[in-house]
């Protein structure tokens, strides 16, 4: 009797088949070998993720209100004292932006935790400040036509990641100074927040 065997190699192991022709047809015994050669792969990534070590998971206090306004704070804290440093050079702004950027944005999350938000809230609203900021004057939370503006600012031509990575083109930004005073403000407002709900933060 004939005998097929399949070798499909490309690194993802090898599988052999001894069939005799007259149990199994080709064609299927062809298939079987596809089916094997695709399946493999897929076996090694679920098996790395199973040994994988389990993601770190949140504890209550950092995931809580306090916890992520503790976080934005420190952000806050960061940027000033970059900013203070007045570095001079190519795209010498562009850290102290981001630090601003990501320390409004944790501040107005955090805000929005206070009020009730859950984790899969916040993940919808994903890094849209400008939504997420809507969402906070929905909640209560009072913002100037200063910091909306920012906030428009911030959006626009996605200047978050601008900060984070090059770009070879001009980008519309809010000057630097106006960026601490609005990260400032928002920081003192939704501090009032927390201590108006007996909520203690620094």
């Amino acid at each position: 009797a004939a005998s097929l065997r399949v070798l499909p190699g490309l690194g993802f192991g090898y599988a052999a088949l001894s069939l005799t022709a007259e149990r199994i047809p080709v064609a299927a015994a062809l298939a079987l070998a596809l089916l094997i050669t695709l399946c493999w792969p897929l076996g090694l990534i679920l098996r790395r993720r199973a040994a994988a070590p389990p993601s770190p998971i949140l504890k209550p206090l950092e995931a809580s209100a306090e916890g992520r306004y503790a976080f934005a704070a420190a952000y806050v804290r960061a940027a000033r004292k970059l900013h203070s440093l007045d570095l001079k050079g190519p795209h010498s702004e562009s850290p102290t932006r981001f630090l601003y950027y990501h320390s409004i944005e944790s501040l107005l999350k955090a805000y929005l935790v206070l009020k009730g938000a859950r984790e899969d809230d916040l993940f919808k609203l994903r890094h849209k400040i400008r939504k997420v900021g809507k969402r906070c004057i929905a909640e209560g939370l009072v913002l100037r036509e200063k910091d909306i503006s920012a906030l428009k600012q911030i959006d626009y031509d996605n200047n978050m990641m601008a900060a984070r990575y090059l770009r070879l083109r001009w980008v519309n930004e809010t000057p630097l100074e106006d960026l601490k005073e609005v990260a400032e403000y928002i920081q003192t407002a939704v501090k009032a927040e927390f201590h108006k709900a007996g909520r203690k933060v620094r």
